[in-house]
């Protein structure tokens, strides 16, 4: 809506809109490619640089000759040390986990599935089928658009998202700033942020569904009270759900059941 509502207002030519927005869109995704791929770049050049019939003869040996390993400040040489040969050989026995090991040898994988999975498919239960309802809940606080044009529909429908999404996108600032912190007596960790989520959403959804015929007739205590429901979700699970898996699982199982 913050792109969407300024170009609306600019121009009437729908496919220029679209297609401003769509390649607006990618741009978040192309960098953080892009960051992902330079920091791959270097890592892989340092493990790369080392052969592995070398890396045995070092140990094996215990001499400490220099050999050509890449620093990951970009230098061309540097010195094998104790620490280099270490993450190189679990890099490599990593890599050699299939997909049965990963799964058979993670301790507690049903719970840790449950917790991250099954939380995950719930929110987006509850997440979506909010979003659904979000025009009958827009329309019944702001009105229906006077004008029956396009354009105007679209006007209208954007801004009325831009109202709701600057009361729900603080929730993932604030998520950001509480989380690993102590506040009220209590450690502010990924499950707890989820938790305090998830019962706030219920608290508010029980609240408007059980006094939605009063709620209509007061826009902005809807307004609030439906935004809030986007706030405690981006404050809770849907920032929560991406950090508890890198969190619970160990390095090879979420490397290799990454996504489930």
């Amino acid at each position: 809506p913050l792109f969407a509502v300024p170009l609306l207002y600019i121009t009437d030519n729908f496919n220029v809109i679209w297609r401003i927005l769509l390649g607006a869109g990618s741009i978040p995704g192309i960098a953080l490619m892009l960051m992902q791929w330079r920091l791959y770049s270097r890592s892989h050049r340092r493990g790369a640089v080392v052969p592995q019939d070398e890396l045995q003869e070092v140990q094996e040996s215990g001499r400490g000759e220099p050999l050509p390993v890449e620093d990951t400040a970009g230098g061309d040489s540097g010195d094998f040390n104790e620490s280099d040969g270490i993450m190189l050989e679990s890099n490599n026995r990593a890599q050699r986990v299939g997909w049965w090991e990963a799964i058979k040898h993670e301790p507690g994988l049903g719970r840790k599935v449950i917790g991250t999975a099954g939380t995950w498919c719930l929110f987006d239960i509850l997440f979506y089928g909010n979003t659904l309802f979000q025009p009958i809940v827009v329309e019944a606080a702001f009105g229906s658009a006077e004008s029956e044009k396009p354009i105007h529909l679209l006007q209208k429908t954007a801004f009325d998202s831009l109202m709701l999404a600057s009361i729900a996108l603080p929730g993932y600032f604030v998520a950001g700033l509480l989380i690993g912190k102590r506040t009220c007596c209590i450690m502010q960790t990924p499950r707890y942020v989820m938790l305090q989520g998830f019962a706030a959403m219920s608290i508010l959804y029980m609240t408007i569904g059980s006094n939605w015929k009063f709620l209509r007739h007061y826009p902005a205590a809807l307004v609030t009270l439906y935004g809030m429901t986007f706030f405690f979700a981006n404050y809770g699970p849907n920032t929560t759900t991406f950090i508890l898996p890198s969190l619970l699982f160990s390095p090879e199982c979420r490397s290799t059941w990454n996504g489930i």
